[in-house]
């Protein structure tokens, strides 16, 4: 996986190869990226600014805050339900309407 990639103190960005993550644990999720922005800590950062690399690391991969926010299940790549089962997307689900289906119950 392609990451920028910030040596903190300095102004030397680069571009770096990363294992794409895996699910390890039960209460993670796996999400497909579709679009990244630049905030003003990652502007900061680069500018020589306050930044930390990770314990051990000598570069911090910069634009992977963690953020509360929304994603569509489209987007949802991988996911691990409790004692380790996978849990997988129905490629064959359509949305319905509560209503039609009733409809369709009722006769």
């Amino acid at each position: 996986m392609k990451s920028i990639a910030l040596i903190p103190g300095t102004t030397t960005l680069n571009l770096v190869d990363r294992p794409e993550p895996r699910i390890t644990e039960v209460d993670e999720i796996k999400l497909r990226v579709l679009e990244v922005g630049i905030c003003g800590t990652d502007r900061e950062e680069v500018s020589g600014g306050r930044a930390l690399a990770p314990e051990g690391m000598k570069e911090l991969v910069i634009g992977h805050e963690m953020e509360l926010g929304y994603f569509s299940l489209a987007e949802l790549e991988q996911v691990r339900g409790p004692w380790s089962l996978p849990v997988e997307r129905d490629l064959y689900f359509e949305p319905t309407i509560l209503e039609d289906l009733k409809a369709l119950h009722q006769g």
